[in-house]
């Protein structure tokens, strides 16, 4: 917000406002937004393109008109929206399925991309080398788990993002001040071992 808040008062966020814009000023305007502000103004310029091109400026009513194509099937409608995010630099799977849920797009079973380990360990004691697969795997048990409603999945991402971050850490995971040590294959199979 500190990097879009002064774009926004100072240029505007239309797309033509955004490409009409020098880079340099865009840097400017959102430098308190991060670190590299010259590459995230190339960036901003490159994302509003796609935008514009691609998808007549309005990427949530083109992606929302892909939703409701009824002569598509569901999951075939969910893949294209996926592929059209994935279009945007720095979207993959786990950032096009963030998007499509705290949108509220469709319900679906998002895993943080940072924690995809998390409810592998959980849930079956290890967490997959393989990112894809281990993401997929952390995404099926999700859904397996978690009730196909938005405000539950959206709960259930945020809490799994916060114990990732805090205490079930890719290494020297926090067992010992876990809350849900108990029902963690994970620690349990651990503790066997170190016993």
């Amino acid at each position: 917000m500190r990097g879009y808040e002064p774009l926004k008062a100072e240029l505007g966020t239309k797309p033509d406002q955004i490409l009409k814009a020098p880079s340099a000023k865009l840097a400017k305007l959102t430098r308190d937004g991060g670190t590299f502000p010259e590459l995230r103004a190339e960036r901003l310029k490159l994302i509003t393109r796609i935008a514009k091109e691609d998808f007549g400026g309005d990427l949530k009513w083109a992606l929302e008109k892909l939703m409701k194509d009824e002569k598509t099937p569901a999951e075939k409608r969910l893949r294209k929206v996926k592929g059209a995010l994935k279009e945007f630099p720095g979207i993959g799977e786990p950032g096009a399925d963030k998007i499509l849920l705290f949108s509220g797009m469709a319900p679906i079973a998002a895993v943080p991309w940072a924690c995809p380990g998390v409810p592998q360990r959980i849930l079956f004691g290890h967490e997959d080398k393989n990112y894809g697969k281990g993401y997929r795997a952390a995404q099926e048990a999700i859904a397996a788990e978690v009730q196909e409603k938005f405000e539950a999945r959206q709960r259930a991402y945020l809490l799994l993002k916060k114990h990732g971050q805090e205490i079930c850490k890719r290494t020297k995971p926090k067992c010992e001040i876990c809350p849900i040590s108990r029902m963690c294959v994970y620690f349990q199979e651990g503790r066997t071992r170190w016993s």
